[in-house]
């Protein structure tokens, strides 16, 4: 546990890290391989894997990640802006903005997203509850 550690900056490896509650950033980590929860994290500035993490609830901003490869749910992050992957992420509950987003392949929920502008695909997404902006989608 790294409970309430307020930087991580440049830690090169958050591997089997189970919880970072209220770690506000985590600058330049590259992975977060098998993290079960980064909740209260606000900062994830060039993180570029967040596989098997399973929950953000409450970070505020995803810059530069480009895969949420099996993240199950992203309650309350406002933004996931140049995100490229969500394959197999399950929910986007009250995700506001989706911009760049490519594919949602598999999110099964995207209830109170506001805006996918950009995304390419939403193959497999049996949901659109609360979207009120589906602008520049090029498949649905």
């Amino acid at each position: 546990s790294l409970d309430f550690v307020p930087s991580l900056t440049s830690v090169t490896s958050l591997d089997s890290v189970t919880t970072l509650v209220s770690v506000t950033s985590l600058d330049s980590v590259p992975s977060l391989t098998s993290g079960i929860s980064l909740d209260s994290v606000t900062s994830l500035v060039s993180v570029t894997s967040l596989a098997s993490v399973t929950s953000l609830a409450s970070d505020a901003a995803l810059p530069s990640v480009t895969s949420l490869d099996f993240v199950t749910s992203l309650a309350s992050v406002p933004s996931i802006a140049s995100v490229t992957s969500l394959a197999s992420v399950l929910s986007l509950s009250s995700v506001t903005s989706l911009a760049s987003v490519t594919s949602l392949a598999s999110v099964t929920s995207l209830a109170s997203v506001t805006a996918l502008d950009s995304v390419t695909s939403l193959a497999s997404v049996p949901s659109l509850a609360s979207v009120t902006s589906l602008a520049s989608d090029a498949a649905l």
